[in-house]
């Protein structure tokens, strides 16, 4: 009767040690589900305040629009070389910039190369994209009605204009922008393309 009863003890020490190293490991592997949830939630939180962040120092309260295209997009099909008599044919691109702050803002336009755009003809060419380098385009720029020299985008660091726009719709700024591949490149031009995009560096007025 004596050895029934140590047996029966054996067993419950052993079942009861069993059931704590369950608790054990579900306590654990609670923990271990609620700090990965913490940190996937933290850091979702911080790339949402970063691209916030990044948005706002991109434009801060200077608002561009396009009127002829979808975002900022400057796309040129099957480029060929352009006389400047030829290039002022073109269809504008047209587009606003309007100051939606209380202060004046310095600003500069520039284009860039849509990385973006080129990966995704890269994509659907299998691996090759011709495209037509920045230093190849000449451009010819209206603001408020008043036209600027005709450029060489590298001239002037891919900048396409500089300059201030006030507070209120009333100040908004109106762009006309034509470009073309200059006449004299030496590029090959088979099936080229150019994918670019506008950008803003803006700085609040003092």
């Amino acid at each position: 009767m004596k050895k029934t009863t140590t047996k029966t003890k054996k067993k419950s020490n052993v079942k009861l040690k069993l059931e704590k190293r369950q608790i054990f490991l579900i306590v654990l592997l609670l923990v271990l589900v609620a700090g990965t949830c913490f940190a996937f939630t933290y850091t979702w939180m911080l790339m949402s305040k970063t691209k916030e962040e990044n948005r706002e120092l991109a434009l801060g309260n200077l608002y561009l629009s396009l009127d002829n295209t979808e975002g900022t997009a400057i796309v040129i099909d099957d480029a060929y070389p352009m006389t400047d008599v030829g290039g002022l044919t073109q269809a504008p691109y047209t587009f606003t910039l309007q100051n939606n702050g209380d202060f004046d803002i310095n600003y500069a336009i520039v284009l860039e190369e849509d990385e973006e755009a080129i990966n995704q003809c890269k994509a659907e060419n299998e691996g090759v994209c011709n495209t037509v380098p920045l230093e190849d385009l000449k451009y010819s720029i209206t603001r408020n009605g008043v036209m600027h020299d005709i450029a060489y985008l590298k001239d002037n660091h891919n900048i396409l204009d500089m300059g201030q726009v006030l507070p209120n719709e009333k100040n908004k700024v109106t762009y006309s922008l034509k470009i073309w591949v200059d006449y004299d490149t030496e590029t090959e031009l088979e099936n080229a393309k150019f994918f670019g995009k506008l950008a803003l560096q803006v700085q609040t007025a003092k």
